[in-house]
């Protein structure tokens, strides 16, 4: 367990080295440096390559323009003419 811990510390050492070194080249180069554990993380954009053009479909059907209750009745007696009456058969 020891073991393991010490070569953490390490490994966290030799990283700071590394920033160090990278802060070291930049101020030579006169650019800013931000360590990548402080940088903000990358946000994928999908939302302009995965859209649809044109309007989206309205998501449920009541959604729609609201109908007056008596178009309602119609469209639905419409529909029930439309399938065939099928009356229980006596046993």
């Amino acid at each position: 367990m020891i073991g393991q811990n010490q070569f953490l510390i390490e490994t966290l050492e030799r990283m700071k080295d590394v920033n160090e070194r990278k802060l070291a080249t930049l101020k030579v180069k006169g650019t800013p440096y931000t360590p990548t554990s402080e940088k903000p993380k990358r946000v994928k954009h999908t939302t302009g390559k995965n859209r649809t053009h044109g309007r989206k479909p309205p998501l449920h059907p009541s959604s729609k323009r609201p109908e007056s209750s008596s178009e309602t009745a119609l469209a639905q007696n419409l529909r029930s003419s439309k399938r065939p009456k099928t009356d229980p058969k006596p046993l």
